[in-house]
């Protein structure tokens, strides 16, 4: 029997708006990555700062995709590994 029909409930129902961008710079130009972002006004080739490496070094990016309101359990990488989006450039 499906867990959720027995009286339980997902362990959590979290949405998060996504984007996949394409690294513009630095060591890892070309590379393509998600990360979460709220708030921002974001659209398909809007130019972004993200934060990069172990350092988190603010990084342009193009943004290629965006996916809004995605759970948790249908996100894009695991959501507690994920970055935010730092800001817009260009919009």
């Amino acid at each position: 029997m499906i867990h959720s029909l027995a009286g339980g409930e997902l362990k959590n129902t979290e949405t998060n708006d996504w984007a996949k961008v394409e690294i513009l710079e630095g060591a890892e130009i070309g590379s393509i990555h998600w990360f979460k972002f709220y708030f921002l006004p974001i659209k398909t080739n809007s130019i972004v700062m993200v934060p990069i490496g172990f350092s988190q070094t603010p990084t342009r990016a193009k943004v290629l995709e965006i996916k809004k309101s995605i759970s948790q359990q249908m996100s894009p990488i695991p959501s507690k590994h994920a970055s935010y989006i730092l800001s817009v450039v260009k919009k």
